[in-house]
């Protein structure tokens, strides 16, 4: 260090290499606030897409079971006065009988009782409602 408290490297340059470099400084500080001018306009991009996205959601009135599909995906849906319906929903299921039909090999293991789901099912379906009722009723199929 000299000294003028210059540094050692800028001790013995020319002005003209001094202007240059304050020149540098200020075009540096120029391209930070040009990108923070940037981050803020693109915020603002991402925002307005965000509440456009918002709007082509389409959010059911009541809470349910979707029972059936009406509508194929990707199909546009028009807001108007007489819209269609897209979706059957129930809203309660527990009430619901099921009648099934069962092979004639498989229906000595169904009992009144018997566990929600089968042992080797998937832990993460949802839990089903246990065997109420087991009356037996042969039925022919012609096949």
């Amino acid at each position: 260090m000299q000294g003028n408290g210059q540094s050692y490297r800028t001790a013995g340059r020319h002005p003209g290499h001094q202007r240059a470099d304050k020149a540098n400084v200020a075009v540096g500080k120029a391209a930070i606030l040009q990108a923070r001018d940037d981050l803020v306009q693109a915020q603002a991009v991402l925002s307005c897409a965000k509440r456009n996205l918002s709007y082509c959601t389409i959010t059911s009135p009541v809470k349910g079971v979707i029972i059936d599909r009406r509508v194929n995906i990707r199909q546009t849906v028009v807001y108007s006065l007489n819209a269609p319906s897209l979706f059957l929903i129930a809203k309660d299921l527990t009430p619901i009988q099921i009648w099934v039909v069962v092979n004639e090999a498989d229906i000595g293991k169904i009992h009144p009782g018997l566990p929600r789901r089968p042992p080797d099912s998937p832990q993460n379906l949802p839990e089903g409602c246990p065997v109420g009722s087991c009356p037996r009723r042969p039925w022919c199929r012609s096949s």
